[in-house]
């Protein structure tokens, strides 16, 4: 019986993290769509693909995955010089955004 309840309790206690951590989620990423519209796509274009030689992509870029920190940075402080993303240089400034 105790085994039955524990196990009961363990897969309502599962679940109902699992459904907070997934609306906590669909929040973030509502949240990041509004701040991407007001500040980013008018460079780097609604799908993030950017505009090639001007423009960085945002989308799959190799530059944000390996550069975490340093692409927070660009966001927050600005970002001034040349830099690699996906094999092409740009060399290009992004304003702070705050």
């Amino acid at each position: 019986m105790k085994f039955i309840i524990c196990g009961y309790l363990l897969i309502v206690s599962g679940l109902t993290y699992f459904l907070i951590q997934d609306k906590e989620l669909k929040e973030s990423i509502q949240r990041g769509k509004v701040i991407y519209t007001d500040f980013c796509i008018t460079c780097h274009l609604e799908t993030g693909e950017g505009v090639e030689n001007t423009f960085p992509p945002l989308a799959k870029s190799d530059y944000l995955m390996n550069n975490r920190e340093a692409s927070i940075k660009g966001v927050k402080y600005g970002q001034r010089g040349e830099l690699m993303v996906n094999g092409v240089t740009y060399n290009n400034t992004m304003m702070p955004l705050g």
